[in-house]
């Protein structure tokens, strides 16, 4: 990377020294995380088993769909149900009953 800027920018410029500082810094970071990758513990066994549990009801088949059928919908008109309040929220059935009977 280092000869890139040479051959780019002269090798006392301030340019040159500024992106050699950036590459140094960059692959510093890049070591620190191989080696916090290396020394990383697994998730235990439970942890794993849950999150197979889990996963599935998170991301349903039909959750996938609807995504995709609402980014197929005209720009003009997700920004229009963008703007409806009541869809900002979650479904919540439980918060309707309530408002409904008491």
């Amino acid at each position: 990377m280092a000869l890139i800027c040479a051959e780019a920018f002269a090798v006392d410029s301030p340019e040159f020294t500024y992106l050699q500082g950036k590459i140094a810094a960059y692959e510093n970071k890049l070591q620190e995380c191989m080696r916090l990758g290396r020394n990383a513990d697994l998730p235990s066994p439970d942890a794993i088993t849950l999150m197979h549990e889990v996963k599935p009801a998170a991301f349903t088949p039909a959750r996938w769909e609807l995504q995709q059928l609402y980014q197929s919908l005209p720009a003009e008109m997700r920004e229009e149900m963008e703007e409806v309040e009541a869809l900002q929220r979650p479904f919540n059935a439980l918060l309707i009953r309530e408002h409904l009977y008491n």
